[in-house]
């Protein structure tokens, strides 16, 4: 269901939402915030994490990320 407040889609008490983890550059911002909009539109919510690419590659290597945009 869609909590009326936040808008976002929740179940006991639980927002829906994950985190995406993207390349700090003009590029990839641009499209993370295209997708964050769209997941919002449907009630998700959707977190960037914005990392240089030394911080990326350690998400990458110890595979702590919930969703890439790579």
């Amino acid at each position: 269901q869609v909590n009326s407040i936040s808008g976002y889609r929740s179940k006991e008490g639980k927002t829906l939402s994950f985190i995406i983890c993207v390349t700090d550059t003009p590029e990839y911002r641009m499209v993370a915030n295209e997708l964050k909009k769209q997941w919002e539109k449907i009630g998700v919510k959707l977190e960037v994490q914005y990392l240089n690419a030394s911080d990326l590659q350690n998400v990458l290597t110890n595979h702590s990320y919930e969703a890439i945009l790579y």
